[in-house]
Protein backbone atom coordinates (compact mmCIF):
# COMPACT_ATOMS: atom_id res chain seq x y z
CA UNK A 1 0.00 0.00 0.00
CA UNK A 2 0.73 3.61 -1.08
CA UNK A 3 -0.23 5.24 2.06
CA UNK A 4 -2.91 4.63 4.88
CA UNK A 5 -4.68 7.85 6.28
CA UNK A 6 -5.86 8.33 9.84
CA UNK A 7 -8.83 10.78 10.33
CA UNK A 8 -9.58 11.57 13.59
CA UNK A 9 -13.69 12.40 13.83
CA UNK A 10 -15.66 14.33 16.82
CA UNK A 11 -19.10 13.18 14.25
CA UNK A 12 -18.96 16.34 11.83
CA UNK A 13 -21.56 16.67 8.99
CA UNK A 14 -18.29 17.59 6.70
CA UNK A 15 -17.00 14.39 7.48
CA UNK A 16 -19.35 13.17 4.30
CA UNK A 17 -17.10 15.79 1.79
CA UNK A 18 -13.72 14.27 3.46
CA UNK A 19 -14.70 10.49 2.74
CA UNK A 20 -15.45 12.03 -0.90
CA UNK A 21 -11.92 13.35 -1.11
CA UNK A 22 -10.80 10.06 -0.95
CA UNK A 23 -12.79 8.31 -3.15
CA UNK A 24 -11.79 10.70 -5.31
CA UNK A 25 -8.39 9.87 -5.71
CA UNK A 26 -6.90 8.94 -8.73
CA UNK A 27 -4.96 6.22 -7.47
CA UNK A 28 -6.57 3.70 -5.68
CA UNK A 29 -3.43 2.19 -3.45
CA UNK A 30 -4.35 3.15 -0.36
CA UNK A 31 -6.60 2.64 3.22
CA UNK A 32 -8.04 5.13 5.58
CA UNK A 33 -9.13 4.46 9.09
CA UNK A 34 -11.55 7.06 10.97
CA UNK A 35 -11.73 6.97 14.52
CA UNK A 36 -14.59 8.57 16.09
CA UNK A 37 -13.25 10.04 19.78
CA UNK A 38 -16.44 9.03 21.78
CA UNK A 39 -19.16 10.09 19.17
CA UNK A 40 -21.18 7.25 17.89
CA UNK A 41 -20.55 6.48 13.96
CA UNK A 42 -22.71 8.06 11.61
CA UNK A 43 -21.72 7.23 8.54
CA UNK A 44 -22.58 3.93 6.42
CA UNK A 45 -20.05 3.22 3.63
CA UNK A 46 -19.69 -0.21 2.32
CA UNK A 47 -15.86 0.37 1.19
CA UNK A 48 -13.13 -2.20 1.97
CA UNK A 49 -10.59 0.27 1.91
CA UNK A 50 -12.20 2.56 4.69
CA UNK A 51 -12.38 1.31 8.29
CA UNK A 52 -14.24 2.29 10.98
CA UNK A 53 -13.59 2.38 14.85
CA UNK A 54 -14.68 4.18 18.30
CA UNK A 55 -13.09 4.86 21.47
CA UNK A 56 -14.77 4.27 24.63
CA UNK A 57 -13.60 7.31 26.44
CA UNK A 58 -12.52 10.85 24.94
CA UNK A 59 -9.37 10.62 24.28
CA UNK A 60 -8.62 14.89 24.43
CA UNK A 61 -8.15 16.45 27.37
CA UNK A 62 -10.46 19.72 28.01
CA UNK A 63 -8.00 21.97 29.03
CA UNK A 64 -6.22 21.70 25.29
CA UNK A 65 -7.16 23.58 22.09
CA UNK A 66 -6.55 20.61 20.39
CA UNK A 67 -6.68 16.92 21.21
CA UNK A 68 -6.68 14.84 17.57
CA UNK A 69 -3.17 14.05 17.98
CA UNK A 70 -4.17 11.85 20.64
CA UNK A 71 -6.49 10.16 18.79
CA UNK A 72 -4.27 9.88 15.74
CA UNK A 73 -1.86 7.99 18.14
CA UNK A 74 -4.47 5.44 18.10
CA UNK A 75 -4.43 5.01 14.63
CA UNK A 76 -0.61 4.56 14.83
CA UNK A 77 -1.79 1.52 17.77
CA UNK A 78 -4.43 0.34 14.97
CA UNK A 79 -1.08 0.14 12.36
CA UNK A 80 0.71 -2.00 14.48
CA UNK A 81 -1.70 -3.99 16.17
CA UNK A 82 -2.97 -5.33 12.59
CA UNK A 83 0.73 -5.26 11.41
CA UNK A 84 -0.73 -3.26 8.12
CA UNK A 85 2.19 -3.11 5.60
CA UNK A 86 1.94 0.53 3.98
CA UNK A 87 4.44 2.95 2.75
CA UNK A 88 3.36 6.41 4.21
CA UNK A 89 1.23 7.75 6.73
CA UNK A 90 -0.45 10.37 6.20
CA UNK A 91 -3.46 12.76 8.17
CA UNK A 92 -6.44 14.50 7.04
CA UNK A 93 -9.20 16.03 9.81
CA UNK A 94 -12.83 15.76 9.48
CA UNK A 95 -13.67 19.04 8.06
CA UNK A 96 -11.09 19.07 5.45
CA UNK A 97 -10.28 17.38 2.27
CA UNK A 98 -7.82 15.69 -0.21
CA UNK A 99 -6.52 16.83 -3.91
CA UNK A 100 -7.37 14.05 -6.12
CA UNK A 101 -3.91 13.51 -7.11
CA UNK A 102 -2.46 13.42 -3.46
CA UNK A 103 -1.11 9.97 -4.23
CA UNK A 104 1.10 11.24 -7.77
CA UNK A 105 2.23 13.72 -6.02
CA UNK A 106 3.46 11.85 -3.01
CA UNK A 107 5.08 9.45 -5.20
CA UNK A 108 6.63 12.25 -7.57
CA UNK A 109 8.03 13.81 -4.63
CA UNK A 110 9.51 10.04 -2.76
CA UNK A 111 11.23 9.75 -6.50
CA UNK A 112 12.90 12.92 -6.58
CA UNK A 113 13.76 13.23 -3.40
CA UNK A 114 14.85 9.25 -2.61
CA UNK A 115 12.20 8.68 -0.42
CA UNK A 116 12.53 11.44 2.65
CA UNK A 117 10.93 10.72 5.99
CA UNK A 118 8.60 13.47 6.41
CA UNK A 119 6.66 14.92 3.42
CA UNK A 120 5.00 18.37 4.25
CA UNK A 121 2.50 19.39 1.71
CA UNK A 122 1.01 22.91 0.91
CA UNK A 123 -1.98 23.34 3.04
CA UNK A 124 -4.65 25.94 1.28
CA UNK A 125 -7.44 27.48 3.53
CA UNK A 126 -11.07 28.80 2.17
CA UNK A 127 -9.51 32.34 1.46
CA UNK A 128 -7.17 30.56 -0.39
CA UNK A 129 -3.98 31.58 1.91
CA UNK A 130 -1.59 28.97 1.84
CA UNK A 131 0.82 27.23 4.50
CA UNK A 132 3.59 26.51 4.89
CA UNK A 133 4.18 29.78 3.11
CA UNK A 134 5.79 29.84 -0.34
CA UNK A 135 9.00 31.29 1.29
CA UNK A 136 9.22 29.63 4.57
CA UNK A 137 12.68 27.85 4.53
CA UNK A 138 12.10 26.53 8.20
CA UNK A 139 9.58 24.95 10.56
CA UNK A 140 7.36 27.41 12.11
CA UNK A 141 4.72 27.68 14.80
CA UNK A 142 1.47 28.14 12.99
CA UNK A 143 3.04 28.10 9.49
CA UNK A 144 2.63 24.19 9.60
CA UNK A 145 -0.35 21.86 9.92
CA UNK A 146 -1.79 18.07 9.52
CA UNK A 147 -0.85 17.96 5.89
CA UNK A 148 2.48 15.93 5.62
CA UNK A 149 2.78 12.23 5.33
CA UNK A 150 5.58 10.05 7.22
CA UNK A 151 7.39 6.73 6.57
CA UNK A 152 5.41 3.70 8.48
CA UNK A 153 8.70 3.09 10.30
CA UNK A 154 8.72 6.25 11.80
CA UNK A 155 5.27 4.63 14.31
CA UNK A 156 6.83 1.36 14.28
CA UNK A 157 8.51 1.13 17.92
CA UNK A 158 6.38 4.74 18.84
CA UNK A 159 9.59 6.36 18.17
CA UNK A 160 7.28 9.54 17.78
CA UNK A 161 3.98 10.18 18.88
CA UNK A 162 1.78 13.71 18.92
CA UNK A 163 1.38 15.21 21.82
CA UNK A 164 -1.76 16.75 23.31
CA UNK A 165 -0.80 20.37 22.60
CA UNK A 166 -2.79 23.39 20.46
CA UNK A 167 0.94 22.85 18.41
CA UNK A 168 0.86 19.14 17.97
CA UNK A 169 1.84 18.80 14.14
CA UNK A 170 4.58 21.48 14.63
CA UNK A 171 5.76 19.27 17.93
CA UNK A 172 5.53 16.48 15.52
CA UNK A 173 7.55 17.57 12.94
CA UNK A 174 9.99 19.17 15.70
CA UNK A 175 10.38 15.87 16.67
CA UNK A 176 11.34 14.39 13.98
CA UNK A 177 13.74 17.04 12.79
CA UNK A 178 15.26 17.14 16.07
CA UNK A 179 15.70 12.66 14.68
CA UNK A 180 17.47 13.92 12.18
CA UNK A 181 15.06 12.81 9.62
CA UNK A 182 14.51 14.11 6.20
CA UNK A 183 12.14 16.35 5.90
CA UNK A 184 10.85 18.33 2.60
CA UNK A 185 8.04 20.79 2.08
CA UNK A 186 6.46 19.67 -0.71
CA UNK A 187 6.06 21.99 -4.19
CA UNK A 188 2.46 20.63 -4.57
CA UNK A 189 -0.78 21.77 -2.85
CA UNK A 190 -2.53 18.72 -1.48
CA UNK A 191 -4.59 19.59 1.64
CA UNK A 192 -7.90 22.18 1.58
CA UNK A 193 -8.66 23.03 4.92
CA UNK A 194 -12.45 23.85 5.81
CA UNK A 195 -12.59 23.86 1.80
CA UNK A 196 -12.18 21.23 -1.10
CA UNK A 197 -10.38 20.77 -4.41
CA UNK A 198 -12.89 22.30 -6.70
CA UNK A 199 -13.61 25.58 -4.86
CA UNK A 200 -9.57 26.13 -4.63
CA UNK A 201 -8.94 24.63 -7.84
CA UNK A 202 -8.55 27.63 -9.88
CA UNK A 203 -5.97 29.21 -6.84
CA UNK A 204 -3.89 26.20 -7.39
CA UNK A 205 0.01 26.33 -8.54
CA UNK A 206 3.36 24.38 -7.34
CA UNK A 207 6.09 25.63 -5.52
CA UNK A 208 9.88 25.51 -5.08
CA UNK A 209 10.24 22.52 -2.76
CA UNK A 210 12.00 23.05 0.33
CA UNK A 211 14.71 20.45 1.79
CA UNK A 212 14.08 21.42 6.08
Amino acid sequence: MEVFFIIPSIGRDSLIDTIQSLSNLTDNNWSALIIFDKVKNPITINQANIHFIETENKVGKIDKKNNAGLVRNIGFSYIRKNNIKTKYIAFVDDDDTLHPNYIEHLKDNTTKFSNPDVIIFRMMYSNYQIIPHPQTRKLQVKNVGISFAVKSNLIENEEILFQNHPFEDYIFLQSCKEMKKKIIISNYVNYFVRATFHHCKDQIKTYIPIII
